[in-house]
């Protein structure tokens, strides 16, 4: 990523959202303030809402034998902030993850700086759980695998239908056992 860039396009961003303001308009805010807000931002973005680039998600999974036949894995609850691709705002929620191992298994954290790795980057949540439940399909090679996202949209709540209270949920099923999964993963 190349901070400096994207600081300078959130200047001139700025500098064109507040060009109509006079210099006395409220502290922090004024067209004098968009250099300083720039670095904040492109830090913001860079460090923590897109910082999942810089990390390999399947590199995450270390994948250990397992002794004996196990039943299913399911993790709940995971919160995730994530970017709308298509607006730049944050959709926030919680993803549910669900696995039937197959010779293999993985430590929990691992599932969950997945999670986090995947969503810190510019995506719709659709994509996100295809892209979870294909890194844990490569790196874990399970009988089956179900991911659940449960999202509140900021494009969605702030912006054209302006429905605060909304709850986007999408699935992605893989696997010979998959349905078995549901009433686990799903809580059904």
């Amino acid at each position: 990523m190349n901070r400096e860039r994207m600081a300078e396009g959130i200047r001139t961003f700025l500098e064109g959202l507040l060009a109509d303001r006079p210099a006395a308009g409220a502290p922090g805010a004024g067209p004098t303030d968009a250099a300083r807000i720039a670095e904040r931002v492109a830090a913001a973005f860079a460090d923590d809402l897109c910082g999942g680039y810089a990390i390999d998600p399947a590199a995450l999974l270390r994948p250990m034998p397992l002794d004996t036949a196990a039943g299913p894995v399911v993790l709940r609850d995971l919160r995730f902030v994530s970017l709308c691709a298509h607006h730049l705002l944050p959709y926030e929620g919680v993803a549910h993850v669900g696995f039937v191992p197959r010779g293999c298994h993985v430590g929990l954290g691992a599932l969950a700086r997945v999670v986090d790795a995947l969503a810190r980057r510019l995506t719709l949540q659709e994509s996100l759980t295809a892209a979870i439940a294909d890194t844990l399909e490569r790196g874990l090679a399970p009988r089956a695998v179900v991911v659940v996202l449960e999202a509140r949209h900021g494009c969605l709540a702030h912006r054209g239908a302006r429905q605060p209270d909304h709850r986007l949920t999408t699935i992605e099923r893989r696997g010979e056992t998959a349905a078995e999964l549901d009433r686990l993963v799903l809580g059904r």
